[in-house]
């Protein structure tokens, strides 16, 4: 979030240069992209399941 004030701050100054802030840029997108990576991941996982009980579940009907 660092990144994100730092470029709030410097963006209404008239001097401002987008060619300043390419090392920054180039944070953001990689942090973004990591985000959407992580969330695409965990979307997947939870969609393809395996149906049914788990070992855990099926040891614990088992064992009631």
């Amino acid at each position: 979030m660092s990144g994100i004030a730092h470029v709030a701050t410097l963006a209404p100054d008239p001097a401002f240069s987008s060619a300043d802030l390419l090392g920054l840029r180039r944070s953001l997108a990689v942090h973004a992209a990591g985000g959407l990576v992580v969330l695409l991941v965990t979307t997947t996982l939870s969609v393809l399941k395996p149906r049914g009980l788990t070992r855990y579940g099926w040891w614990k009907l088992q064992r009631q």
